[in-house]
């Protein structure tokens, strides 16, 4: 990360300060970590001092109650997440937790990304904990872009893994072995969808279906017990995207109709 970058989050990071400040009147002096009220019933911790360059930042001393960190994932409580925040945890970080409210500094989502870290909303990893059924999405259309579509799933409090996978073969190949740990749904987004089924169905244990609409997933999942489902994005509104993502999970890993299991289960 370059030392603009980390110019700009002190800025924004002391700016922030000075607003919380003047808009609702401090208890105490920020500059000792002294909690700042918002408003009536809200009380959020105020920034620490910013190390001197060539230092180390001293500012955990005051951040640490806002972060707990267990088994590699680190739990933000705080408003803002800056790159000050995560100082000198990164070599042990495998996810970062934050609340739907915290803002994340675009320094910080890029340093996400590269490290390869995963950043994901506390409802979601609460479900995970609680044994959530998880949903693996394979986008397997270079053209779309899903970030938009598993940021609105894991607002909605679904536990989201995602792979970019071009080769339909090999995102099918990859999707039949996490649907056999039992606590997975997979959904394919492409626009082949049906070669997609055909090279999903043949694996044993997989039924995948497809759907153009809420009804119709509905319906389609309920007759076989589907535990994949695959959708052509192009031929989709973002809402109903989200929206047939968001009931083919809620329903959970159903089971295969009994008349069925000896061919497809």
């Amino acid at each position: 990360m370059n030392q603009s970058a980390l110019d700009m989050e002190r800025v924004v990071t002391e700016v922030l300060a000075e607003l919380r400040r003047l808009a609702g009147g401090a208890v105490g002096c920020p500059s000792h970590g002294s909690a700042v009220q918002d408003g009536p019933g809200s009380e959020t911790p105020a920034p620490a001092p910013l190390a001197s360059d060539g230092q180390a930042s001293n500012s955990l001393a005051s951040t640490a109650r806002d972060v707990q960190a267990e088994d590699g994932r680190l739990v933000f409580e705080g408003r803002v997440l800056t790159l000050e925040a995560l100082f000198g945890r990164w070599s042990s970080l495998r996810r970062v937790v934050i609340q739907p409210r915290t803002i994340v500094t675009p320094a910080v989502r890029d340093e996400l990304q590269r490290r390869g870290i995963a950043l994901e909303y506390a409802s979601a990893a609460r479900l995970r904990t609680e044994g959530a059924i998880r949903l693996l999405v394979v986008n397997a259309q270079r053209e779309f872009q899903v970030a938009e579509l598993t940021a609105a799933l894991r607002a909605d409090g679904v536990p989201v893994e995602v792979l970019e996978l071009n080769c339909l073969i090999a995102a099918t190949d990859r999707l039949a072995a996490e649907l056999r740990r039992g606590d997975t749904l997979g959904l394919v987004l492409t626009r082949h969808v049906p070669a997609a089924l055909c090279l999903a169905n043949r694996h044993g244990g997989v039924r995948a279906v497809e759907a153009a609409d809420l009804p119709g997933m509905a319906a389609a999942v309920e007759a076989v017990g589907a535990n994949l489902l695959v959708l052509d994005p192009a031929a989709l509104t973002a809402f109903q995207l989200k929206q047939m993502a968001v009931q083919f999970s809620r329903g959970g890993v159903r089971p295969c109709p009994e008349p069925l299991r000896l061919r497809l289960q």
